[in-house]
């Protein structure tokens, strides 16, 4: 069985990380805001993760505030979806949980 998806998806976010695909679609992606006066958001103390479906629309986004220290970019270093929860991990080395 062959199958694909191909979508554009005009994401807001700045040092923007693809975390997962789910089997509906669904990508989920972690990064910085951009804002009016710093396009990249290198002083945020938070950063979004964010679902979009395979149509391009925002599922969910979520503010995830980033831990004291951890401000250089990229500040998502990486994670994985499994069980319906989100993992996130910093470059400062936290790991997030975002799910059920």
């Amino acid at each position: 069985m062959e199958s694909s998806i191909s979508t554009p998806i005009d994401i807001p976010l700045s040092d923007a990380r693809l975390i997962a695909l789910d089997r509906d679609a669904v990508a989920y992606v972690c990064g910085r805001d951009f804002t009016g006066t710093d396009q990249f958001a290198a002083g945020e103390d938070t950063v979004s993760c964010q679902a979009w479906g395979a149509n391009g629309t925002m599922v969910w986004n979520l503010a995830v505030p980033l831990p004291a220290g951890a401000g250089g970019p990229p500040p998502i270093s990486g994670g994985a979806l499994a069980n319906k929860t989100l993992f996130v991990s910093t470059g400062s080395g936290t790991l997030f949980a975002i799910g059920e």
